[in-house]
């Protein structure tokens, strides 16, 4: 072989070598970012069915004592407590969730008052936030005179 053949092909080899090695390191960069999106999304994917555990544990707060308020039932008052004994603790799963994210620990503690508000009554006295006799149901307008 000819000295100017084993130069090209010695130049070729680099070359390829080098093509091949980028496209190896643009691969593992892509691959990286995939599996940081896919991490965030399946944190916002457990976000998003935490807080819609959370909203229906605040209905529980908040439809138990009115339907005690109106019927004098306190049948309706068991969701409520199921509920204010697990509030504290949905809110503290959104917070260790996201506690290395400051914007969404900000917003986390905008809402831990609204829950907190709810049923501070009840753990300071054992009895349901914003307690009020109970109305007859004919007295409220809810049932039909006859």
């Amino acid at each position: 072989m000819t000295r100017q053949l084993r130069r090209r092909i010695t130049g070729g080899s680099w070359l390829a070598l080098t093509i091949v090695a980028g496209i190896a390191a643009v691969s593992f960069r892509s691959t990286l970012r995939l599996v940081d999106y896919a991490e965030s999304n399946r944190r916002e994917q457990e976000t998003l069915t935490r807080l819609s555990v959370l909203l229906s544990t605040m209905t529980d707060v908040e439809t138990g004592p009115r339907g005690y308020t109106v019927t004098g039932d306190t049948a309706y008052l068991e969701p409520y407590r199921r509920a204010v004994a697990v509030v504290d603790a949905q809110l503290g799963q959104l917070h260790r969730l996201w506690n290395d994210e400051p914007s969404q620990q900000r917003r986390l503690e905008q809402l831990t008052p609204l829950g907190g508000r709810r049923h501070r009554y009840r753990h300071q006295t054992g009895r349901p936030a914003d307690p009020l006799p109970a109305l007859p149901a004919d007295r409220l307008g809810l049932v039909a005179q006859s």
